[in-house]
C-alpha cells in the first residue's frame, strides 16, 4: 500500500514539471525597485523593509527614480514641495522646511498595485546664522546661531547690520538709543544707532515661523560727546540735540540767522551752495550767521568734534528766497504799480460785478471775508485767486493771502464794491425763484415747464435782449421796469433773457430758462499743448465724478451742447494759462511744477445743484523754471518743460530765471544786446540786458535740465529801445 502512494506521488510531480515546462505555469511579478539622489548626487539612505529613510537639509532637490511606471503620492506634513517634476519612472521635488519635519513619498507599480515602496525624507530646517557688521566690517567671526548670545560695543553713529541666512522675527529693545537710515528686510536689519547717553540695544531674533530657534545680540553703545543743538533767529529748532552720526534739515527764510551750538569743541565744514553768509560769528562750541540767497538753495553745515573728526553731525538748511508778493488786477488790468508784500494793506474799488485777479510769487493760502458781497466764476490755486464780486448794497470785501508753512506771513487786500446800479427779480408764476436780486455781471438759471409765465423786475429802467431759439412768448408785457411774458416750445429747449439798464447797457444780468428740465451733459477734451491734438474725449452728466491723468501743460475743454454753464476751478499747486470761456464752454492750459490735483467743478449757469465734477492728476515734467523782472515774479510763473513765451522789458531791467531745484544749463543767442550783472549758479540764471541799437530787440535764452536735455524752457526777452 505504501509503495502505491509513493508511485503515484512521484508520477504527480512529473506531471506538475511537464505542465510547467510546456508554459502552464505564471512567472513571478518585476521587483520594484527605486534609486534617489539629492542636489544631483546618489544617495542610500537606511532601509527598511519596504521603507527607505533619507536625511536632507530644507532647500535640497531629492529625485528619485524607478524601475516600473509608478503613482507617488506625497505627504509633506509641515513642508513645502516646490519645482514638482513627475513622470511615469521619476519625481523631483524641492524640499523646504522651517521645522524639522518628514515627508512621505507613497510609490505604487501602476502595473503591479501589489508592489509599493515607502520613502521618507526626513528635513532638517536650515540652522541659524547671524551675522553682525559694523560699518560695512563683519564684526562675528562665526555667524550668532541657536541659543546664541551674542554683544559688541560701538560708538555713537555708527551703523549696524543684522544678516541672516533664513527669514527672521525680528524684536528690538533700544534702551535710549536713536535709529536713522533704518533699512528692514526679510533676513536682516540696518541702522544707524546713536545715544546721548552710554546705553544697550539688544535684538531678539528669532526664525519666522519657529520661535523655539532664536539668538540674542546686545550691541553696547558709547554716548557720543558731540552733541549739535540748532536755533533759528535764536529760536531752539530740534527738540532733541543732533548727535554725530545723525542728520538734521531745518527751513529759513533768507537772510534768517541760523546758530549752531555744541557740547563739545567743534569745527564746521561750510557747503553753501547758492547761499552767501553775512554777521558771522565762531567760537570754540559755538557757530552763527545770517543766510541768504537770491534763489532756492540748501546750505550744508556739518559740524565735527574738534578732538575726533570721525565724530559728525549734519545740518542741512534749506533756504527759501522767495519774500511774499501778490500783485492786483481787475478786470485783467494789473491794478497794483508795486506788488503789496507781508505785512502790508492794500485797499482799492471796483464796480459790482467786475473780475478781481490776486496773484502771489509763492505757494499761499487764500481767505476771503465777502461781506454782504458774492462771488461767481471762482478759480483758485496755491498762487493765484480769481472771482467776479457783485453786491446789491455797497460793501467791503477783504482778502488775506498767508505764506503756506508760516502764518506769519500775511498780505492783505481790502476791496470796496460799489452797489450794482441794476438789480432784477425773476418770478415764475408769479413766485420769486431767487433769493435775492441779480446783480450787474450775474447770471441764473431758471427750470421751469412750457407755458408758465416769467416775469423780470428792474429797480432801474432796463431793456431785455431776447434770445428765444424754438420757444415761443405770449401774454407779452413791458414797462420801463417790468418783462413778463408766457413761454412755449413743443420740446426741451433753452432760451436766453439779457437784462440791461437803459442808462448803461454795460450793466447787464442774464437769465438762462430750460423748458421742461434738460440735464446737465458736458463733452470732455484733453488736448497736447499746442492744441493740435485730441488725446481723449469723454462725456461726463449731471453728478458725474470723473478723474483723469495729464502730463503739465496738457490743454483741457469741457462744453455743454445744450445748457450755460459756470465753471468753479481749484487747481491746487498748479496754474491755469490762457483760460479761454464762454458762457457754453470752458478751456485752458494745465501747468505744475509738482504732482498736484485741479478739479473742475461744472453747473448750469447760476445753479448751485445739477453739477458734475472733473479732476485733473497733473503730473509733473523734469523742469519747473521760475521767472521773475526786477525781483517780481511773473504771474504766469513758473513754466514748465516745453514752454515757449516772450516778455517785454526795458533797457538795464535785471531778469531771474531759477528752478525748483533742479540742475540747469543756459544758453543764449543776444541779437545784438550786452548782458552784464550776470549771476548764475547749478540752478540759477540772473542777467540785465541793455539795448543800445536804436529798435527793440530780442535775446532767446534756452533753459534745460541738466538731467534730462530734452526739458527746456525757451525765454525770449524783448528789451525796448531806450
Amino acid at each position: 500500500m505504501l509503495l502505491r502512494l509513493l508511485r503515484g506521488g512521484l508520477a504527480g510531480l512529473l506531471l506538475l514539471g511537464l505542465l510547467a515546462g510546456c508554459g502552464g505555469g505564471r512567472p513571478e511579478d518585476p521587483t520594484l525597485s527605486l534609486s534617489l539622489a539629492v542636489d544631483g548626487s546618489a544617495a542610500s539612505g537606511t532601509t527598511s523593509g519596504t521603507t527607505t529613510t533619507l536625511q536632507i537639509q530644507s532647500g535640497q532637490t531629492v529625485t528619485m527614480d524607478s524601475s516600473l511606471d509608478v503613482a507617488v503620492v506625497e505627504s509633506p506634513g509641515q513642508a513645502t514641495l516646490t519645482s514638482l517634476t513627475k513622470t511615469s519612472t521619476s519625481w523631483i521635488g524641492l524640499v523646504n522646511s522651517a521645522v524639522e519635519d518628514d515627508v512621505t513619498l507613497q510609490v505604487t507599480s501602476r502595473d503591479y498595485p501589489d508592489q509599493t515602496r515607502t520613502v521618507v525624507l526626513h528635513v532638517t530646517p536650515t540652522p541659524l546664522a547671524i551675522n553682525v557688521v559694523v560699518d560695512g566690517v563683519t564684526q562675528t567671526a562665526t555667524p550668532v546661531g541657536t541659543g546664541g548670545d551674542y554683544s559688541l560695543s560701538i560708538q555713537s553713529g555708527q551703523t549696524v547690520a543684522l544678516q541672516s541666512n533664513v527669514g527672521l522675527d525680528l524684536t528690538t529693545d533700544f534702551g535710549d538709543a536713536r535709529v536713522a537710515n533704518r533699512v528692514v528686510s526679510k533676513t536682516g536689519w540696518q541702522g544707524t544707532l546713536t545715544s546721548a547717553v552710554d546705553t544697550e540695544v539688544t535684538f531678539t531674533a528669532a526664525v519666522d515661523g519657529d520661535s523655539s530657534r532664536s539668538a540674542l545680540v546686545h550691541v553696547l553703545i558709547a554716548a557720543t560727546p558731540l552733541q549739535v543743538g540748532v536755533m533759528v533767529d535764536g529760536v531752539t529748532q530740534n527738540a532733541a540735540p543732533v548727535l554725530a552720526g545723525e542728520s538734521y534739515t531745518v527751513t529759513i527764510s533768507s537772510g534768517q540767522q541760523v546758530a549752531l551750538h555744541s557740547t563739545v569743541a567743534m569745527v564746521v565744514d561750510e557747503s553753501l551752495g547758492a547761499a552767501n553768509k553775512s554777521a558771522y560769528t565762531k567760537t570754540a562750541t559755538d557757530w552763527s550767521a545770517n543766510l541768504a540767497s537770491a534763489s532756492s538753495t540748501e546750505a550744508t553745515l556739518v559740524v565735527k568734534s574738534n578732538a575726533d573728526n570721525s565724530l559728525m553731525a549734519t545740518i542741512h538748511v534749506v533756504i527759501d528766497p522767495k519774500p511774499l508778493a501778490v500783485t492786483v488786477s481787475v478786470d485783467g488790468t494789473l491794478e497794483t504799480s508795486t506788488a503789496v508784500t507781508a505785512g502790508q494793506t492794500h485797499e482799492l474799488s471796483i464796480s459790482s460785478g467786475q473780475q478781481l485777479t490776486l496773484d502771489s510769487n509763492i505757494k499761499v493760502n487764500f481767505a476771503s471775508s465777502l461781506g454782504a458781497a458774492s462771488a461767481s466764476n471762482i478759480s483758485k490755486s496755491s498762487t493765484e485767486w480769481q472771482a467776479n464780486l457783485s453786491a446789491g448794497a455797497a460793501t467791503t470785501v477783504t482778502l488775506t493771502a498767508t505764506a503756506q508753512g508760516d502764518s506769519t506771513r500775511v498780505a492783505t487786500i481790502v476791496v470796496h464794491v460799489a452797489a450794482a446800479p441794476l438789480q432784477v427779480g425773476v418770478l415764475v408764476n408769479g413766485v420769486s425763484v431767487t433769493a435775492t436780486p441779480l446783480l450787474a455781471g450775474q447770471a441764473t438759471t431758471v427750470n421751469m415747464s412750457s407755458d408758465q409765465s416769467l416775469t423780470l423786475n428792474s429797480n432801474v429802467s432796463f431793456q431785455v435782449d431776447e434770445s428765444l431759439g424754438t420757444a415761443t412768448k405770449s401774454a407779452y408785457t413791458k414797462t420801463a421796469n417790468t418783462w413778463s411774458a408766457k413761454l412755449s416750445s413743443t420740446a426741451p429747449t433753452v432760451l436766453t433773457l439779457t437784462a440791461k439798464s437803459a442808462a448803461d447797457s454795460s450793466q447787464a444780468v442774464t437769465v438762462n430758462v430750460v423748458l421742461d428740465q434738460i440735464p446737465l451733459t458736458v463733452n470732455l477734451q484733453i488736448l497736447t499743448s499746442d492744441g493740435a491734438t485730441v488725446v481723449q474725449t469723454d462725456t461726463a452728466t449731471a453728478g458725474d465724478v470723473k478723474t483723469y491723468s495729464i502730463p503739465t501743460g496738457y490743454r483741457v475743454a469741457v462744453g455743454s451742447p445744450t445748457l450755460p454753464i459756470n465753471v468753479t476751478a481749484d487747481f491746487g499747486d498748479g496754474l491755469a494759462r490762457y483760460v479761454n470761456s464762454t458762457n457754453h464752454s470752458w478751456n485752458a492750459m494745465l501747468v505744475s511744477g509738482s504732482a498736484t490735483e485741479a478739479v473742475l467743478n461744472v453747473t448750469p449757469q447760476g445753479a448751485t445743484t445739477g453739477g458734475l465734477t472733473l479732476k485733473f492728476d497733473i503730473v509733473p515734467k523734469d523742469l519747473s523754471l521760475n521767472v521773475s523782472v526786477n525781483g517780481l515774479a511773473l504771474p504766469t510763473s513758473p513754466y514748465a518743460a516745453g514752454d515757449n513765451l516772450t516778455i517785454l522789458v526795458s533797457s538795464g531791467d535785471v531778469v531771474a530765471m531759477a528752478s525748483d531745484g533742479a540742475n540747469i544749463t543756459v544758453t543764449s543767442t543776444l541779437s545784438g544786446l550786452t548782458e552784464s550783472s550776470v549771476t548764475k549758479t547749478s540752478t540759477t540764471y540772473s542777467v540785465s540786458l541793455t539795448n543800445s541799437t536804436g529798435a527793440d530787440q530780442t535775446a532767446t535764452y534756452t533753459i534745460t535740465s541738466a538731467s534730462n536735455p530734452t526739458a527746456q524752457v525757451m525765454l525770449n526777452i524783448t528789451v525796448r529801445a531806450p
